[in-house]
């Protein structure tokens, strides 16, 4: 009892010191609970075995269909089969080893939610953490590696266009040190590591199953992958995932102005298939690209979705084709809206004071907005931008995108107030939001909200238009 009370108050005061205290014998129970879901597995966790089963199995099939590209990628995949294999029977026999031996553990903080855990005359170690999320996690760390090897160039990219293909993957889950002069990435997607490879053709590249983590839902392996010899890159390649976010939303605002080549659809589709957010297969009716870029959701729409998709198809159908082979769905949803019939689509900028802002419906309620992000083409134009949007009637406020970076964004009631004094602006905003309740599945939950949009504006802009009448007849 007093042990009890000595802890609660220990973890009332570490909370109202903004964060939550752990003892040491917290964190052997924890390390003892993800241990037993990893090996004994309750139903609707995906324990240890089962991760090694759908892991071999994800192999085998990119092994079958990489046949086409040859014996060198065949065996590549084939390899990272038996790595696989080897991590999963040493991280068993660790987490066998300290499940036994639970209470012998040597356990050692080192962060403020991250410790670590050995047991004496073993090689092994454990890492525990709390994630941000609040969910715990286990590691067994091995940085086992598997393969280290050439690939032929099976894309048969011109140069520009395969550069373009890896700055995808430098916007997404790649990254890379200058000073190495090499380009890393970790991953727990099987075609991720599969097909990474394939991007760098002619380079040493280096595969290593890094780790084994026992999440509180599920088993994965973390594959790390080096890619040596990367010369003459940008220099924005080095930047942080976060100081990239910036040249994310440009490109993506880019694309959604319609300004897109073939360049640019390469970039943004290995940026959507490595970082983008998978529609879902039962959500075949949905037409965009969507990211999370930072803690925002970002998409490219329908237009320029299906604008990227067909210049993957119609230019460079092989990398399209080689994804797909690698057991890529997102790579598969790309190809199949190469095949969306193109339709009129209805305005998507209002101009405000001689500047293009883009419409937006947002919010789980899909509430209107309009916003623009200032880049350094528009930097000139948008100077004392406010103050010009006001003199027109709409107001407009300044927000930070992104650390560094800025736009201005009017909401839905300012929205309302500028068009009640310019009813025109009704016409733009009724045929945005009714191209956006177009391409919605019937079943969406937004839909109803989007509706009572449209059905809104409709009313305002008849109130509107009678105001305007009634004020020429005084006159």
């Amino acid at each position: 009892m007093g042990r009890e009370m000595m802890g609660c108050e220990k973890n009332v005061a570490a909370e109202e010191a903004g964060f939550e205290e752990f003892d040491e014998w917290f964190i052997r129970r924890k390390i003892e609970e993800l241990l037993r879901k990893a090996l004994f597995p309750s139903d609707g966790y995906r324990g240890l075995e089962a991760t090694r089963n759908e892991v071999a199995r994800e192999l085998a099939e990119i092994r079958g269909n990489y046949a086409r590209y040859g014996e060198a990628y065949v065996e590549y995949v084939g390899r990272l089969g038996e790595g696989e294999e080897k991590a999963i029977k040493e991280a068993e026999k660790a987490m066998r080893e300290a499940l036994e031996h639970v209470d012998e553990l040597e356990i050692r903080r080192t962060g403020r939610a991250h410790w670590k855990a050995k047991l004496p005359g073993r090689s092994w170690r454990l890492y525990v953490h709390l994630k941000p999320s609040g969910y715990w996690e286990v590691e067994i760390r091995l940085h086992l590696r598997v393969v280290k090897l050439r690939l032929p160039d099976t894309l048969r990219l011109p140069p520009e266009l395969l550069r373009a293909a890896q700055e995808g993957w430098i916007m997404g889950d790649a990254s890379y040190r200058a000073d190495r002069e090499e380009v890393t990435m970790t991953t727990a997607q099987t075609w991720q590591v599969a097909s990474f490879p394939g991007f760098w053709p002619g380079k040493e590249v280096a595969v290593y199953v890094d780790r084994i983590e026992i999440h509180e839902t599920r088993v994965s392996v973390k594959w790390y992958v080096v890619v040596k010899g990367v010369r003459d890159a940008p220099r924005w390649w080095s930047l942080s995932k976060k100081e990239k976010q910036g040249i994310i939303l440009a490109e993506i605002e880019a694309a959604n102005r319609g300004e897109i080549d073939i360049f640019r659809a390469l970039k943004l589709a290995l940026l959507y298939v490595t970082d983008g957010m998978y529609p879902g297969s039962s959500n075949t009716a949905r037409h965009v690209l969507d990211f999370a870029v930072g803690q925002n959701s970002r998409r490219v729409r329908t237009e320029g979705a299906v604008k990227v998709a067909r210049l993957l198809y119609e230019k460079v159908p092989q990398l399209l084709a080689y994804m797909v082979a690698s057991g890529c769905q997102k790579a598969e949803f790309l190809a199949s809206l190469a095949s969306v019939k193109p339709r009129h689509y209805a305005p998507r900028y209002l101009e405000v004071a001689g500047v293009k802002m883009t419409l937006l419906l947002v919010g789980a309620s899909r509430a209107l907005a309009a916003v623009v992000y200032v880049t350094e083409d528009n930097e000139e134009t948008l100077r004392g931008f406010p103050e010009r949007a006001r003199r027109e009637g709409l107001e407009v406020r300044k927000v930070k995108v992104s650390k560094g970076r800025w736009g201005y964004r009017a909401g839905q009631k300012e929205l309302l107030r500028y068009a009640d004094k310019r009813p025109i602006v009704y016409d733009t905003l009724i045929a945005f939001v009714e191209e956006r309740l177009g391409a919605m599945p019937l079943n969406h939950p937004a839909r109803p909200s989007v509706e009572r949009l449209l059905e809104r504006l409709k009313k305002a802009r008849e109130r509107a238009l009678r105001k305007l009448g009634d004020q020429d007849a005084k006159e």
